[in-house]
């Protein structure tokens, strides 16, 4: 009989146990799959993440490049504010003289004015003085030629 009982109970065991067993294989199975589906994504996304951050490297290295570049352009115009001030300062100063320079002229061409006009009268005197002058005299050749 005990071995009848062993026997039963393993039967039994096994036709109980199958479909469990056949269940947790395939279990198994599925989670060892998701599993390497789950590493499969990571790694793609881990791979994807180096090359971006390759590339953003690269673009912060540009860009730093660039921000140095900028940076030795704009170097000469850190003093630009004191420049334009001297600038201002000289431009004033040249607009004094211009100033003075024009008023001198000015000056100058009223006073050859005056000169020109004292000699245009002291011309127009002369002139009659000379017209009346050689007037006497075509007067008294006049009376000289002519019979008394």
């Amino acid at each position: 009989m005990d071995v009848h009982q062993d026997r039963a109970v393993r039967l039994n065991w096994i036709t109980v146990n199958v479909p469990t067993i056949i269940a947790i294989a395939a279990g198994i199975m599925a989670g060892t799959w998701a599993w390497a589906e789950l590493t499969s994504r990571i790694a793609t996304i881990e791979s994807a993440r180096e090359m971006r951050s390759q590339a953003n490297d690269q673009k912060f290295a540009e860009i730093n490049t660039s921000i140095a570049g900028l940076r030795q352009a704009v170097t000469p115009m850190d003093n630009l504010s004191y420049r334009v001030g001297v600038l201002e300062g000289s431009l004033g100063e040249t607009n004094d003289r211009i100033d003075r320079l024009s008023e001198t002229i000015i000056s100058s061409l009223e006073l050859i004015r005056r000169d020109v006009n004292g000699l245009s009268t002291r011309v127009e005197v002369l002139s009659q003085k000379i017209d009346s002058m050689n007037d006497d005299r075509r007067e008294a050749g006049r009376e000289s030629r002519s019979p008394p």
